[in-house]
């Protein structure tokens, strides 16, 4: 008898609400006691936030969104039912993404085979199935691909993937992808693991800043770039936006769609010294992002 609920209120909560003191403490300016009070926490236990974060977790990013969050709502609205609606919100989406599963089988004997989580049955309809569509959207996807040998020539060597997020998506974890990337094997395209949540951070993080924007734009896959491409990308009449040496900095990646506040069908990172070119396809899910690929690798081959 020991369900989800008990390791998100023993390992999830204390860390939520230490990154809470840390904003306000050292970015806002306020006290311990002002914090502890506005919190409803102890003195004592508000001065732990920086033991509490002084080791990294792989969920401090999205904690530190959803803390922000609660800041937020807080200052806003003023009362605690709607920051624990934010909170109850992201413990949810924890377990329906399954992020919460191995830490739920590291803590307790006996759950090895659980997916109590991530049953149909077990949440309502609607939102499992938004989940689940995803995730057969993206498989779709990858299908189309690996059965087309000319789009093979059009990966780039960091490898490839393709993301797409669920509607009003916040989190990493409310976006999929291919764990591992999806990479070549014998002239094959090969899927390192099944579509997850969570499965790629960079491309989800992308994405959502893509979404701020343009919430119709769920899907995104990337290609190498090339003049070759460049061609194509014009001949099958996609929007295009450039970026030189973006490499992995997502401000100044999305900067080129950020300043016109408009995402455009392909983001083109030009690359430089140590950076490989790339362009990025924003489409309206995986399967429409993986049909422009393909639009572009027929393009080529003529």
């Amino acid at each position: 008898m020991r369900p989800p609920c008990e390791s998100i209120v023993k390992n999830v909560l204390p860390r939520l609400r230490a990154h809470v003191v840390k904003i306000l403490v050292e970015r806002e300016g306020y006290n311990i006691s002002e914090v502890s009070r506005m919190i409803s926490i102890s003195s004592v236990s508000a001065l732990k936030y920086k033991k509490l974060l002084s080791k990294r977790s792989v969920l401090d990013d999205s904690l530190r969104d959803i803390a922000e969050k609660c800041i937020h709502v807080l200052r806003d609205k003023g009362t605690f039912e709607e920051t624990l609606k934010v909170i109850c919100d992201f413990c949810r989406k924890l377990r329906l993404s399954g992020e919460l599963c191995p830490l739920h089988r590291s803590e307790f004997i006996g759950f090895e085979d659980c997916k109590l989580c991530l049953r149909q049955d077990y949440w309502t309809q609607i939102k499992v199935s938004e989940r689940e569509e995803v995730l057969r959207n993206l498989s779709q996807a990858f299908n189309m691909l690996a059965l087309t040998p000319s789009f093979i020539p059009l990966i780039p060597e960091v490898r490839t993937n393709i993301a797409m997020a669920v509607k009003e998506a916040e989190t990493i974890y409310d976006v999929a992808a291919f764990p591992g990337r999806l990479t070549v094997v014998s002239n094959r395209l090969v899927a390192v693991s099944e579509p997850t949540f969570g499965g790629s951070k960079f491309l989800a993080n992308l994405l959502l800043k893509a979404l701020k924007i343009d919430k119709t734009k769920r899907g995104i896959l990337c290609i190498k770039y090339n003049k070759e491409i460049d061609r194509a990308l014009k001949e099958v009449e996609l929007s295009i936006a450039y970026v030189r040496q973006g490499g992995n900095n997502l401000e100044k990646l999305s900067s080129a769609f950020e300043s016109k506040n408009r995402v455009p069908d392909a983001l083109v990172d030009l690359g430089g010294r140590g950076i490989e070119p790339v362009t990025y396809i924003f489409a309206k899910d995986a399967v429409e992002a993986a049909r422009t690929a393909l639009r572009i690798a027929y393009s080529i081959s003529r």
